[in-house]
């Protein structure tokens, strides 16, 4: 989980979001900014500059099972027949 790295304020209010040292969540990313939730549910935007990320975090191991394989559909998907019809009637 990311850290910030400095106190985050709001750009109009002054208000302070976030302290430094403070463990977020990242929500949503775009382009330089990332919005963040911290541990009581906020979210506020903070520029990807200002976030360090823990070195540990990065090297986890993937736990999830093997995608299966067999040649099953999964369900919700549309068949490629399905998917024709339906790209010719736009």
């Amino acid at each position: 989980m990311p850290r910030l790295k400095e106190n985050i304020y709001s750009s109009v209010s002054r208000t302070c979001y976030g302290t430094a040292g403070m463990v977020v969540k990242i929500v949503a990313t775009h382009g330089d900014v990332e919005i963040v939730e911290d541990q009581d549910g906020n979210r506020f935007p903070v520029s990807s500059s200002k976030l360090e990320y823990d070195q540990q975090a990065a090297i986890k191991p993937d736990t999830r099972p093997p995608p299966d394989k067999k040649g099953k559909s999964t369900p919700g998907r549309k068949n490629s027949k399905q998917a024709q019809q339906i790209q010719t009637l736009f």
